[in-house]
């Protein structure tokens, strides 16, 4: 892929119609060519982690869903529990009262 972006041979060709020896050319085109592969390398390696970054992404709003619907679920039940404790408390009460207000009658 990155021999199809820099020809290195063209490269030399240009050094050398610009002055420079040929055994200089062919090194220094060697070198550009390692480097535009390591570039190219690091670019693709960016890609990819690009691309994990974005499917973690993903993955943590779909958890973020399932957290605030389970955060909706357990807010219902205790609310329902609360109710619940509620009722059983003023029945208990009013059950406690009958009990007082019987027991001051039968004296």
């Amino acid at each position: 892929m990155t021999s199809a972006i820099f020809d290195s041979h063209k490269y030399a060709k240009r050094l050398i119609d610009a002055g420079v020896p040929p055994q200089a050319a062919d090194v220094q085109a060697e070198a550009m060519l390692e480097v535009m592969t390591q570039v190219a390398a690091s670019s693709a390696t960016v890609n990819m982690q690009d691309s994990k970054i974005d499917r973690l992404g993903t993955k943590i709003d779909r958890l973020d869903s399932k957290i605030d619907r389970s955060v909706a679920e357990l807010k219902a039940i205790i609310e329902q529990a609360k109710a619940e404790l509620t009722r059983w408390i003023i029945g208990f009460g009013v059950t406690i009262l009958g009990v007082i207000s019987a027991l001051r009658l039968l004296n």
